[in-house]
């Protein structure tokens, strides 16, 4: 999907979606497949989007992202909702904090 103002949201929504599965997936020390889908979601959404670097980690995705998001917001100026954002890091933030 190419970026711009109307696929935006759409791209926010995916990548929120996407990083949350794969949150799932470390919080039950699935590192295998985190790395797949890190390495996935570089190729398929963030570097079509301008990243530079693969991220090895979930907080490096999400930075990345944030990072692209932002720039984005400004050049077309729109501003996506954060609601899903919120959520999804919250729920991160609460699966982390759990013992294992």
């Amino acid at each position: 999907m190419t970026p711009g103002p109307s696929t935006l949201l759409a791209i926010d929504i995916h990548f929120w979606d996407w990083i949350w599965w794969i949150a799932t997936k470390a919080s039950i020390g699935r590192d295998d497949l985190v790395a797949e889908h890190l390495s996935q979601l570089y190729d398929h959404l963030l570097r079509p989007l301008g990243a530079t670097d693969e991220p090895t980690t979930i907080d490096a995705a999400i930075c990345a992202y944030l990072k692209i998001r932002d720039q984005l917001e400004k050049g077309y100026g729109v501003m996506l909702p954060r609601a899903l954002e919120n959520e999804v890091r919250r729920g991160i933030e609460t699966i982390f904090r759990q013992p294992a």
